[in-house]
Order: structure tokens, then C-alpha cells, then sequence
């Protein structure tokens, strides 16, 4: 008896610890669901337009745009908070909060700079240059991670022209003051040197904790962080291959893939650098480069984004053309697809945005941004499918005001794939007016819906994320709750369907 007791207790302990770790990653789910693109200039320092995006699940639901003294150039990080609110974002040179007012103590972010980017223009010209963090296992701690550029006359070894940095560290905190406050700046987080850009994270095997990439300045190595409840540390270096970045490695792309499974990097002239990643070891293998596909190249600058399932690999070369490579495919160059080039018709607009960087959207969507004073975005509305399937839509939105850079850089919060696993449709369209001013939410497993007049007495379906029928209902007035307590912790699909018409909506419960 003594030993089944103990058992249980084992038991009981295992399966509350793996119900921490799932709440914690669930929490997540929408930390990047608010974007911010701004401009850079130096003519109003204390008037640029701010533009800030707001998604869900489905799309982007708002944009509005703020006057703000804080410009971007290329470098951008944002945080929201768990319920997908603007928490907290940083251009490597100020961190600002919800309000975009700037943190108590963030003046000493414009200290030690080589460069006067931070002084007069308040952006920094270095993408992925700037990583902000939530702390495992501290609510409202955040780590941020940025790159200088150090004084090239420090190193007499040619290979770190033009640019160079170590990796250096600021705290972010909000517990004891709202607006928060840069309690650390300047860590000194890593004194080796690396390249000005491509910081990239990636979720850690046991769903809890990071790895940090930062690509060593011109050599074919990778120096691997961890980030965990007890902080920074250094893991391991890694080279691998003989291939490098030179002299113009400050630009291009880096990113890893949903599931934690690729690293990709991706510079002009160098070519596309894709290896195998152990997101348990926090270790590379099987490095493959791919040259890019158009000769002679014309700049360094290029993009690169995972599709949802990470099956698709998308290669942005020059600003013109977009590639897609089939990572399931036993020679994975010759799966390549031309999926667009640039159209440079469209005369009529104020400027026409290039394929220069790119990111994958809360929505499973991914944007693609030009490289300065754009004013639309690019959208890839079904990047899990092959070839132009995946319907990529020029010049798709408006922003409200120009913008420079690329979007925010992020990490992936949760495995993608388990949310957008297949070739769905995610068509950007305008819904049936039935399905207008319907609001879903879920807070302590009940669901709480809200739908308008035409849709009393419509059904309501709850499905697993299998497409197996789990729940039906009758939507009986404008607001209903229903109790979810048999259901598990997880994701799934709600479905109102009236007549013919029906539209999905997704829901996590946690």
C-alpha cells in the first residue's frame, strides 16, 4: 500500500509539473500577437509615426498610429502581454512600454555607442540586431539582448571590419513599477566577437527554457546561449562547414524554424546557410548552402521565413524574387520554386514595397517588408502549401504611414504546426455580414460568445485540432457561456455554422 501511495503521489507530482509547463507555454500563445513598424528619420526626431498592428487569430483586426520620438530603422523587438495587449518593445536604442512611453532609466541605453544612429536618428541600422525575452518562470521580468558596434580599432585582425560587437544584455521589469524600468543595462553577456545582426532564439526541447544563436563575426561558428529561470550562460560554440559571412555579414536574414528542428541564414551574396538544429542539445548538423538562385547577385540584403509547419522554406533574393524550397524533399535544392517576382507596374501606387525581409504572422501568414520607406505589406496567405498555392498577395496592406525595416524580430512561442499543420485556406477576405462582431474568449474553461442578432439559433461546434467532433450547441441569444471543464488543456476549433454559411475560430484553453 505504502509503495502504490507512493506511486500515486509520483504520479500526481509528474503530471502537475507537466501541467505547469503546458500552462506556461499556452500563456504564451500570444505574446507576439502586436506588431510595430515606424520610420527612421532625422529631420523630426520628436515626430515619427509609429504604426501598430494588432492580430488574432484570423488577421490583422487594427492598426492605429501614434506620434512618438522613437523612429526604427531596422531593429525591432515586441512583446505583448498574455492576452495579446502591446507589453513592451525596444529599436535597440530605447525600450518602451504599453503607452510607448519610454522605461524609467532608458537613457543609459544610448551610452557606449560607437555610432551617434541612438543620439540624433534613435534607430539602429543593424537587423535582428535586438531580442527581448520573457524571463521562464517570472511574470513581468523580461531579458533583452542587443549588439553594439565596437570600435574597430580594438581589433587588429582585418575580419572584423566593418563591424563588429559582443553581445550585451538589459533587464526589463515590471513588478514593482507599471510603466516599468531598466533595473541592468550593458551586461556583458558574451566578450567574444560577433556580428552586428541575426540574434535568433529558439524554444528549448522541454518547452520551457531558450538557446540563443549569435553567429560569431566572420567565421564559420555559432556561439549557443541558454536562458533559463536562473539566467543567461554561455553553452557551447559550434563551427561547422568552412563556408562564412564576410565583410557584409551586418545584413540578411536569420531565423529558426517553428518546430525547433532548422536554423536558416540567409545573406545575398553569401548564400542561404540551412542546417538540422537538436533543440534539445543545442546542437547544428547537416549544413546544406544554397547559392542564390539569381546571378549575379545584386545586394547582401535578403529574407528568410519558415512556413507554420515548417516544411516550406522561403528564400527572399535581391527585393524581387521569392523562392520556395520543400525541406521534406530528398534533394531539397532541386525542390525549388519560383514562387514571384516583383511587380513594378503598379505605377499608381506611392511606392512599391520589395521582398526584402520576412516574418510569420500570430495568423500563420507570413509578411514580407521592404527594406526603407514603404508604405504596404507583402502577405504569403498559405505558406504550408507547395508551390504558388500558397498565394502570395502583392502589395496586399496599407499601412497608415511609411515605415522602415523589417518586422519585428520574434521567436516562435509555441510549435506552429500544431495550430496551421496543413495547405488551409487563410485567404485574407471580407466575411459574410452574419459573421460580423463575433467575439470568442475563454477564461477559466468557459466559453464566453457573443454574436450578433443573425445568428441566434445557428450551432455551435467545438473540434479538436483533428477535426474530430468533440461538442455541439445551440446559440440561443446574443451571449452564451458554455462549460468546458471535460475538455484538456489545448488548443481547438470553434465552429458557427447557420444555414450554408460557417466560419472557424480558434481557441486555446489553458
Amino acid at each position: 500500500m505504502v509503495k502504490l501511495r507512493n506511486f500515486l503521489h509520483l504520479r500526481l507530482l509528474a503530471i502537475l509539473i507537466i501541467n505547469l509547463i503546458i500552462s506556461d507555454v499556452f500563456t504564451q500563445r500570444y505574446l507576439n500577437n502586436t506588431w510595430i513598424f515606424g520610420p527612421w528619420t532625422s529631420d523630426k526626431p520628436d515626430q515619427a509615426i509609429i504604426n501598430e498592428l494588432r492580430f488574432n487569430d484570423t488577421g490583422i483586426v487594427e492598426i492605429i498610429s501614434y506620434v512618438r520620438p522613437a523612429h526604427v530603422r531596422q531593429a525591432i523587438s515586441v512583446l505583448s502581454d498574455n492576452s495579446g495587449k502591446l507589453k513592451v518593445w525596444s529599436n535597440n536604442c530605447s525600450v518602451l512600454n504599453t503607452n510607448l512611453d519610454t522605461l524609467i532609466g532608458d537613457y543609459r541605453l544610448k551610452e557606449k555607442r560607437t555610432f551617434s544612429y541612438c543620439k540624433f536618428y534613435g534607430g539602429w541600422p543593424f537587423t535582428g540586431s535586438v531580442l527581448i525575452l520573457p524571463w521562464p518562470g517570472k511574470e513581468d521580468l523580461y531579458q533583452m539582448f542587443y549588439t553594439n558596434d565596437e570600435n574597430i580599432a580594438f581589433f587588429a585582425e582585418y575580419r572584423h571590419k566593418p563591424f563588429a560587437s559582443y553581445l550585451n544584455g538589459a533587464e526589463i521589469d515590471f513588478r514593482k513599477k507599471k510603466e516599468g524600468e531598466i533595473t541592468k543595462v550593458w551586461q556583458l553577456l558574451y566578450e567574444d566577437t560577433i556580428t552586428v545582426s541575426d540574434l535568433s532564439a529558439c524554444r528549448h526541447a522541454n518547452g520551457r527554457d531558450w538557446w540563443i544563436c549569435t553567429p560569431l563575426d566572420a567565421e564559420p561558428c555559432y556561439a549557443i546561449h541558454s536562458f533559463s529561470d536562473t539566467g543567461f550562460a554561455f553553452h557551447h560554440q559550434q563551427c561547422i562547414g568552412i563556408d562564412t559571412f564576410l565583410n557584409d555579414d551586418a545584413f540578411g536574414q536569420a531565423c529558426f524554424s517553428p518546430n525547433g528542428k532548422y536554423y536558416a541564414r540567409y545573406n545575398g551574396r553569401y548564400g542561404l546557410h540551412l542546417f538540422s538544429f537538436d533543440n534539445n542539445s543545442g546542437l547544428f548538423d547537416n549544413q546544406r548552402i544554397i547559392p542564390s538562385p539569381i546571378q549575379p547577385v545584386i545586394s547582401a540584403i535578403a529574407g528568410v521565413c519558415f512556413s507554420p509547419n515548417s516544411r516550406f522554406l522561403y528564400q527572399l533574393q535581391d527585393g524581387r524574387y521569392i523562392f520556395q524550397y520543400d525541406l521534406f524533399a530528398s534533394d531539397i535544392i532541386s525542390s525549388r520554386v519560383l514562387i514571384d517576382t516583383l511587380d513594378l507596374t503598379k505605377t499608381s501606387l506611392e511606392r512599391i514595397t520589395s521582398f526584402e525581409y520576412a516574418a510569420l504572422g500570430p495568423d500563420g501568414r507570413i509578411y514580407i517588408t521592404g527594406n526603407g520607406n514603404n508604405t504596404y505589406l507583402n502577405v504569403i496567405n498559405r505558406p504550408n502549401c507547395k508551390g504558388k498555392d500558397c498565394d502570395l498577395r502583392q502589395q496586399a496592406i496599407k499601412l497608415p504611414s511609411r515605415y522602415d525595416g523589417q518586422a519585428p524580430s520574434m521567436p516562435h512561442f509555441i510549435d506552429w504546426g500544431e495550430v496551421y499543420p496543413d495547405c488551409v485556406l487563410t485567404h485574407i477576405e471580407k466575411p459574410n455580414d452574419n459573421f460580423n462582431n463575433i467575439n470568442i474568449n475563454v477564461h477559466n474553461k468557459i466559453l464566453s460568445v457573443h454574436v450578433n442578432d443573425n445568428l441566434i439559433n445557428s450551432n455551435l461546434s467545438i473540434l479538436g485540432i483533428d477535426g474530430k467532433l468533440l461538442g455541439e450547441l445551440t446559440i440561443s441569444n446574443i451571449n452564451e457561456e458554455f462549460l468546458l471543464q471535460d475538455l484538456a488543456l489545448g488548443l481547438y476549433f470553434v465552429k458557427i455554422e447557420k444555414g450554408n454559411l460557417a466560419k472557424y475560430f480558434k481557441i486555446m484553453i489553458f
